[in-house]
């Protein structure tokens, strides 16, 4: 797990911890050590317009 919570845009360096592992497992090393994790804010979104082709008639003489 991650505690990432409250972290303004960046790049960190965070050690992850094991929070839930069955009774009979134990932790003994954690691989890797540390993860790198850049945090940034997604640009807003621009609205596109769609163009739909439509069929047209054309009327037989």
């Amino acid at each position: 797990i991650l505690d990432l919570e409250g972290l303004p845009a960046g790049i960190y360096q965070r050690s992850p911890e094991v929070d839930r592992v069955p009774d009979q497992v134990r932790v003994q090393t954690t691989l890797p050590d540390t993860v790198e994790v850049d945090i940034s804010v997604a640009p807003t979104p621009t609205p596109t317009a769609t163009v739909l082709a439509t069929q047209s008639v054309t009327p037989t003489p």
